[in-house]
């Protein structure tokens, strides 16, 4: 992923996920002026032509308008200034969303003139701009693997996810366990109609975004969703009743080609996700 949109893995069968009992669990690399990691990245950047300046990762603080001079959050090494840790809003900082996290952007220090940045992400596949201050289109590329049975709860039961990826304009409405219950509540509203659920999500989001935001001053948001049901992954039964890990790669005469035919229609189902209504 680059920049601050943001992959979500959501829990619909069991409630929760196996491996840690939460309801859900982020799948992309938070590219934020929040984030250590990117602080350190910027920071032992070496000074040269290239990066003859460095951006400072700031809180944005009410009334301050030229927003170098806002508090820094980190300290040297890394770790974030306990002050602003502590009491955030006595500090005058101001809340980015829902869930009160303070507001941050990375902004170009003192003394640059010209390509001025104030930006709240890291990275991002623009703002070629500021790639001279350490902004970088450099994706993180993570790996997740997902359990297709509940080994920790109920062993006969097989799992199933969601995952949705939206854009910062979604996520700035929502703590995340509450998104995880309304999207699996409107899955079973739906009967598993993704694009409904979609749809329907989207909008209550907007709604939701006009009420916290102001009509005026909501972003814009995107979504997408993403089942995965134990159907897409269905291979040979084994002697426990799981699957295999083997494809079946018989071959089938002639005389199958009725059974064949039915296949290929059972796996279109499977593989639309989407049942189109009766």
């Amino acid at each position: 992923n680059v920049g601050d949109s943001d992959a979500l893995l959501l829990a619909r069968k069991p409630s929760r996920l196996p491996r840690d009992n939460n309801k859900c669990k982020h799948l992309s690399v938070d590219h934020s002026p929040d984030n250590a990691d990117e602080y350190l990245r910027i920071k032992n950047l070496p000074i040269t032509d290239t990066h003859p300046a460095k951006l400072l990762f700031v809180y944005d603080q009410a009334n301050k308008c030229r927003k170098f001079e806002c508090p820094i959050v980190f300290l040297d090494d890394g770790t974030k200034d306990p002050k602003y840790v502590k009491n955030p809003w006595g500090n005058q900082l101001r809340p980015t969303n829902v869930r009160y996290d303070p507001a941050v952007y990375a902004v170009s220090p003192c003394g640059v003139s010209h390509d001025i940045t104030c930006i709240a992400m890291t990275r991002s596949l623009g703002d070629f701009y500021a790639h001279q201050f350490g902004l970088s289109n450099r994706p993180s590329v993570t790996f997740n693997e997902l359990d297709m049975y509940d080994d920790t709860h109920n062993k006969n039961e097989v799992c199933e996810y969601i995952i949705t990826v939206g854009s910062d304009g979604v996520w700035d409405c929502w703590k995340w366990d509450d998104f995880s219950d309304y999207v699996n509540g409107v899955m079973t509203k739906y009967q598993n109609k993704l694009e409904h659920v979609c749809k329907t999500v989207l909008k209550h989001t907007i709604q939701r975004a006009k009420a916290c935001f102001g009509e005026g001053s909501y972003d814009d948001a995107s979504l997408v969703c993403v089942a995965l049901r134990p159907q897409l992954f269905a291979t040979n039964d084994n002697d426990n009743g799981k699957p295999s890990k083997t494809q079946n790669h018989g071959h089938h005469s002639s005389a199958d080609s009725h059974n064949d035919a039915e296949n290929e229609h059972k796996e279109e189902n499977i593989k639309g996700l989407d049942d189109e209504d009766e």
